[in-house]
């Protein structure tokens, strides 16, 4: 073979190697797995970031010195730094950001009781980028 039949191999496989990393799953997807209250959040953080979906951290809470114990617990004991705050009204209610490749958000809410510490989703929306 002689040295174009090299480099057009090599170049060939190197497409192949790109490719096959462009075409893993998620890789391309980033729909939302399918959204239902009551399910339990870490599931559908698992979905999530298994389809591409990344964190969006709150460094403000993050920083913060006077999370509430809930707040502490998801933070620090869970590792959910996409944990935008969490307020008590009569039950613990929490929002969480993620955001897709173009630039979308998703703000899950959740409801949490002393016996689902983890909370099950209460609701969800889904925000275009702001331009």
């Amino acid at each position: 073979m002689n040295l174009w039949g090299y480099v057009k191999s090599g170049l060939v496989g190197l497409g192949l190697v790109v490719m096959g990393g462009l075409l893993t799953p998620g890789a391309w997807s980033q729909s939302l797995p399918r959204m239902r209250t009551g399910v339990m959040y870490p599931q559908i953080r698992q979905d999530l970031i298994n389809r591409g979906w990344i964190l969006l951290p709150n460094s403000y809470l993050l920083e913060s010195p006077a999370l509430k114990p809930l707040e502490r617990y998801l933070l620090n004991q869970q590792g959910y730094t996409e944990l935008y705050g969490c307020e008590n009204a009569g039950v613990d209610l929490c929002a969480f950001q993620f955001q897709n490749r173009r630039g979308e958000i998703l703000e899950i809410s959740t409801v949490h009781l002393s016996v689902t510490p983890d909370g099950t989703v209460l609701s969800w929306t889904r925000r275009k980028p702001q331009k």
